[in-house]
């Protein structure tokens, strides 16, 4: 009785133009492995507030065989500290071969990796914060 009810508001919502989207759980600071398809998010702490003074987080990501995929960033949300350099907060994504630096509203959004690794540093310092940024992170074959 209940799938039958989950499928006709499913029916219902697509023929309306609607979707549902899986709930995808923010990952802490950390190192993770991927598989071809599957995907991330990672967020600012305290995302949508404000993120705190002082912080410093790392993501690393991992989708083998690397030279066989890669990852596709999109960031719908992103707002750090602006700053000329992005001295101050900043995000900044490394993959093979390419280091960017972000911050303000410069957001990585629409980034393809060349391999299916990157790191994401996360800065924020002692002054100025903002809403901070939430971002996905895609891992697909070439």
């Amino acid at each position: 009785m209940i799938a039958t009810v989950v499928l006709i508001c499913g029916l219902m919502a697509s023929a309306l133009g609607a979707s549902f989207e899986t709930r995808l759980d923010t990952l802490a600071c950390g190192n993770y492995t991927m598989t071809e398809g599957t995907r991330l998010v990672i967020q600012s702490p305290n995302f949508p507030k404000n993120y705190p003074v002082n912080q410093r987080c790392q993501w690393e990501f991992s989708c083998p065989v690397e030279a066989d995929n890669y990852l596709d960033i999109i960031c719908p949300k992103f707002a750090l500290q602006s700053s000329k350099d992005c001295v101050h907060d900043r995000l900044i994504v490394t993959s093979r071969g390419q280091r960017d630096v972000k911050c303000g509203t410069d957001s990585p959004d629409g980034t393809k990796t060349s391999t299916g690794w990157a790191r994401f540093t996360f800065f924020s310092n002692a002054a100025i914060t903002n809403t901070g940024f939430r971002c996905y992170i895609w891992c697909h074959a070439k």
